[in-house]
């Protein structure tokens, strides 16, 4: 069903306006889907930025005259390096919606994002994109009179496919809600660039996206850097971070033992996480709207410093939001230096690290003890 709406959103988006007396109606087979409403994009002077506010300036007038709910977005892409592959990254009130793969061979591809959010948010929607590769030919909403999860009878099937070259070690995504056409998106990404003939699939699964952004994180076990990745499946979130990695130097040791992902049932709310090098006598702490997120900042801090082999895991701890207005107290202490530190936190782990940091930046860093926290 999603198929055969986008093919009528994509038929007129090219010269659809809002008309000044009537709605115009996509159908299909005499169904009515929903109203849709372009404009074209004429130049990129927002350097890759684009912020929606800007180009549907009139949002009450837009409601009044269509629908009361954005269903979705379809962005005609340009692209101005043939060879190009990228992302075009949708924000709602400067948070990642979704993060869509412009991985077509051919130089004008569209893609489609599921909004289903009041009209009258069109201007806190943006999108970003590449501009030395990209550029934005026209976006069409499309807008209905009710805001629901799905067209038809049941949600339609999304696939995802990752390629891998076994020489170059570089991967390749494809997304459709065909099968084959996701498997073909991938592999002619691949077999465009050398060594074609090692492409192979390397992974493939029915797309499942949770209510929020998702995260994977791969480690190199030769730089000892971490790699994110985030999006609306766990695929795209893994294939992000292995495509991140795999664009570095010894992308062969990008350890898949190393992926850890994020659990769509996960309890969300704003989590800590700390990681210290007992060779540096170092801490590090990261913050996240989940644990992988999280642990990678932390992880990532600690990995741009010496000895980052000496990393060890992220101990993480999420939020209370009942403490807000009674934060953690810890007290840290050298017996050595015969100094104590008092500090507090949002999270019992992020007045540790206070203490911690406070600590180690003085002498006889290996002797700091935590005394206490509450």
């Amino acid at each position: 069903m999603k198929t055969l709406l986008l093919a009528v959103v994509m038929l007129f988006a090219g010269c659809a306006q809002v008309p000044e007396s009537k709605r115009e109606v996509a159908q299909a087979r005499g169904r009515e889907f929903g109203y849709y409403f372009t404009r074209n994009i004429n130049n990129n002077r927002d350097n890759g930025n684009i912020s929606f506010a800007k180009i549907f300036r009139n949002p009450e007038q837009i409601q009044q005259m269509t629908a009361p709910f954005i269903k979705g977005a379809l962005v005609e892409i340009n692209k101005t390096n043939p060879r190009a592959r990228g992302t075009v990254d949708f924000f709602h009130r400067g948070n990642r919606l979704e993060s869509l793969f412009v991985t077509s061979v051919t130089p004008v591809q569209h893609v489609y994002i599921s909004l289903n959010i009041p009209t009258l948010e069109i201007g806190d929607i943006s999108l970003r994109f590449d501009p030395l590769d990209f550029s934005v030919k026209s976006i069409t909403l499309m807008l209905n009179d009710e805001q629901v999860n799905d067209w038809g009878g049941g949600q339609e099937a999304e696939y995802g496919v990752i390629f891998k070259n076994s020489i170059t070690n570089k991967v390749y995504f494809g997304k459709s809600f065909s099968d084959i056409d996701a498997e073909y998106q991938a592999r002619s990404a691949c077999e465009a660039e050398s060594y074609a003939n090692n492409c192979r699939v390397f992974k493939r699964e029915t797309i499942v996206t949770g209510f929020q952004n998702l995260a994977c994180k791969m480690k190199n076990t030769i730089t000892n850097k971490v790699y994110l990745g985030e999006a609306q499946s766990l695929l795209e979130a893994e294939f992000i971070a292995r495509n991140a990695c795999s664009k570095e130097s010894y992308n062969n040791n990008c350890a898949d033992n190393s992926l850890e992902c994020s659990n769509p049932n996960e309890r969300q709310g704003e989590q800590a996480c700390m990681v210290r090098n007992p060779i540096s006598n170092k801490s590090y702490l990261g913050k996240g709207e989940n644990s992988i997120r999280a642990s990678y900042e932390a992880q990532r801090l600690c990995a741009a410093q010496s000895y980052s082999n000496n990393c060890s895991n992220a101990t993480c701890e999420q939020a209370d939001p009942i403490r807000r207005q009674r934060p953690f107290v810890c007290l840290i202490e050298n017996p050595i230096s015969n100094k104590s530190y008092r500090v507090t936190g949002a999270t019992r782990l992020e007045a540790e690290y206070q203490g911690r940091n406070a600590c180690e930046a003085n002498s006889y860093a290996n002797n700091c003890r935590v005394q206490r926290c509450e």
